[in-house]
């Protein structure tokens, strides 16, 4: 598959197709005149058409080339050209291997908007942020919600495969996830948000008694702590690989109430594990990071009760 720069989805695809269609038709055959340095010459609309078409398709994919994710790709990794809009390349699949074609506009609108709720957490960790493709700006996530979106968002791209994709369309359209999982791993793996790093970097700081609210004296005692701890790789690879598991187990919407329930205590057992359960400071660390990750429980469990109650078209 090669990165189509002009496709910012199925339908306008196809609207642009149909356009292109039925103009061809209503001008087959029919010729106008035109005047070139002075010479009079015949051509056929239909193909003339065609032609400027092809100009502007040009046109908008030199536009988006543009863009500094576009200018900063991995030719090797589709996924670089749209870090802010991952599932355009997976809608780009499945319009090019023909799975949209039987499918109304409506289907097709409810499978595209599956797709971007699923990539759209895990989009806002993109290098060079700011408005994306459709001028949504992206909530930047915390790195604990990164992992977790990583593994949620794997998780219900094979569960979308798997319910709704067969055959040759399914094996390329399950190639495309092990490339979408190796592209976010690299970024999640490194990943901190602009508020971890200040913490981070405050809790290495020697701070002179100054007067401070109880509330503020609290706030700071456990930003610190969180900015102080240390997580491995090898401790981010196996909760990312934990969440996994337990997002597997998801069959139908009571089973996903208890298995988000069950994570959370997994997110906070692992993001407070500096943190001991007899320090003053562990049930603000609890709220705290309950608190900063409810958004994306609550896009998490949105997206996974569409692909819950989706049908197959």
């Amino acid at each position: 598959m090669k990165i189509d720069l002009g496709y910012i989805g199925a339908i306008a695809a196809r609207n642009r197709e149909k356009r292109l269609f039925e103009t061809t038709n209503v001008m087959a055959g029919k010729q106008v005149e035109v005047i070139k340095n002075g010479t009079a010459y015949q051509i056929t609309f239909s193909d003339e058409f065609k032609q400027v078409q092809g100009l502007m398709r040009m046109t908008m994919e030199e536009f988006f080339s543009k863009d500094i994710n576009v200018k900063n790709a991995d030719p090797s990794d589709l996924f670089s050209y749209r870090p802010q809009d991952q599932w355009l390349i997976f809608s780009q699949y499945l319009h090019e291997a023909k799975y949209f074609d039987s499918l109304s506009d409506e289907n097709v609108k409810d499978i595209e908007s599956i797709l971007q709720h699923i990539t759209d957490g895990i989009d806002s960790i993109a290098k060079y942020t700011g408005i994306n493709l459709f001028g949504i700006k992206k909530q930047q996530l915390q790195s604990y919600e990164a992992q977790l979106e990583l593994a949620s968002s794997t998780a219900a791209l094979e569960y979308f495969s798997n319910k709704f994709l067969s055959g040759d369309v399914k094996a390329g359209f399950d190639q495309l996830i092990q490339e979408y999982v190796q592209h976010n791993t690299k970024k999640v793996m490194e990943y901190q948000s602009e508020e971890e790093r200040f913490y981070a970097a405050r809790a290495k700081i020697k701070w002179i008694n100054a007067p401070r609210t109880s509330e503020q004296s609290q706030l700071l005692s456990m930003t610190n702590k969180l900015g102080k701890t240390i997580y491995t790789h090898e401790e981010i690879q196996s909760v990312i690989k934990n969440y996994e598991e337990l997002y597997k187990q998801i069959k139908d919407e009571e089973s996903l109430a208890s298995t988000l329930l069950e994570i959370k205590e997994q997110l906070l057992s692992f993001v407070i594990k500096g943190i001991s359960p007899m320090d003053a400071d562990y049930q603000l660390s609890r709220e705290f990071v309950s608190q900063h990750s409810e958004e994306t429980f609550k896009r998490i469990e949105n997206y996974w009760k569409l692909l819950l109650q989706g049908e197959q078209a």
